[in-house]
């Protein structure tokens, strides 16, 4: 089934909270699954769904029942040992041995259900987000880290929000808020052109353009016309304003009527030449993504006569300069708020349901094929 999310009542918690000591807890968990692996390699081969025993808490910790948890390209890439940012490798208890291994996953959101005596502003019940990548894995059922590795969701700004939403904040939609916002001052009128559209963070950038009144040219990978046309209707239902294949590109020039000052690439190759060139002079064009693992090559004429700068974008590097800043509060604030009262939806995903109580081998297969690369749509793991 595709979803852009579910209902948080689905996540209404099951038990009372209760205290025994200095302790806040909703029920008692020992026994947990994950998705985890021991060494880099093809996601689909090495990660293995592993009965875990879930740590008793200390002091400092909390424990978590994930609720949702996306999967990313970059999860994929963490997986093989390309990405920059590394799986966080610790001993694992498992059912019959202890492993040194990984939790796949940056993303995700859960609900606390046990506070240590010595974590303040986290209660049971609170939803909450890993504070950076590499932390811990969320690709699992249940887990316990430090009350300083999480972010806490306020109920006011998830009100009316799905859980998938929230659960796929941190990447896509806060890359499109601070591309649109840190490389130039938009102006009303003003254009921007991206490749890669029909993606996450290019469906967040034609929402957030539009309210702020700056238009959107839209370049999408070339397909047969039937679902050109229909991809190219669902991005102008998002609030698109131009929407081409990358064959098309050269054509749109002569239907912009205003300052194209900014490009999201996340493509590269010559396919991002091609839009380059539409970008007006002094304009800037920022790199977010490769996924033609192709380089970005610009000719000397874009350079020396129009004065384009090329810049490069990555969230998990803004998150790191900006741990503690007010600005990721306001910026989580505004996306979720949006989120609300419908100025925004997320992207669609194709949700996977994963219970503690169904057989291990049945979640091992439902693992390996949402997370093939040619899994085809996004899929994100949805947790009973």
């Amino acid at each position: 089934m595709f979803v852009n999310g579910f209902s948080p009542l689905n996540f209404v918690a099951r038990t009372a909270v209760r205290a025994v000591g200095s302790t806040r807890y909703m029920s008692s968990v020992d026994r947990a699954q994950a998705a985890l692996y021991t060494e880099p390699g093809d996601p689909s081969r090495v990660l293995r769904v592993t009965e875990t025993k879930v740590s008793q808490p200390l002091a400092t910790d909390v424990v978590v029942r994930m609720l949702a948890a996306p999967i990313n390209p970059s999860d994929l890439n963490q997986i093989e040992g390309t990405y920059p940012v590394k799986g966080q490798f610790t001993d694992i208890p498992c059912a019959t041995q202890t492993l040194r291994a990984a939790v796949g996953g940056n993303e995700g959101v859960g609900e606390v259900i046990v506070v240590g005596s010595s974590v303040s502003g986290i209660g049971v019940g609170d939803w909450v987000v890993p504070r950076r990548s590499g932390q811990f894995g969320t690709w699992c059922t249940h887990t316990t880290v430090s009350g300083d590795s999480v972010d806490v969701i306020p109920e006011e700004w998830r009100r009316g929000v799905s859980g998938l939403t929230v659960a796929s904040l941190k990447v896509n939609p806060c890359t499109a808020y601070r591309m649109l916002r840190d490389f130039c001052s938009l102006q009303p009128g003003d254009y921007v052109v991206q490749n890669g559209a029909n993606s996450g963070v290019g469906r967040s950038v034609i929402q957030m353009a539009r309210e702020i009144g700056v238009r959107t040219i839209n370049v999408i990978r070339d397909r047969p016309q039937k679902e050109l046309e229909q991809l190219s209707a669902e991005l102008t239902a998002l609030g698109a304003d131009i929407v081409v294949s990358d064959k098309q590109v050269g054509e749109v020039k002569g239907s912009v009527n205003g300052p194209v000052r900014l490009g999201f690439n996340c493509v590269g190759g010559r396919a991002t030449l091609a839009m380059t060139k539409l970008i007006s002079h002094g304009g800037t064009l920022v790199t977010y993504g490769g996924m033609s693992r192709q380089p970005v090559t610009l000719p000397t004429s874009l350079l020396l006569f129009k004065d384009i700068a090329a810049r490069g974008f990555w969230m998990n590097r803004w998150y790191l300069d900006n741990a503690n800043a007010e600005e990721k509060q306001s910026m989580w604030r505004d996306i979720l708020l949006m989120a609300g009262d419908g100025r925004f939806v997320a992207q669609p995903m194709q949700s996977v349901r994963w219970s503690p109580m169904m057989d291990i081998d049945d979640v091992q297969q439902r693992v390996r094929s949402a997370v093939a690369w040619d899994a085809g749509s996004k899929h994100a793991f949805v947790f009973d």
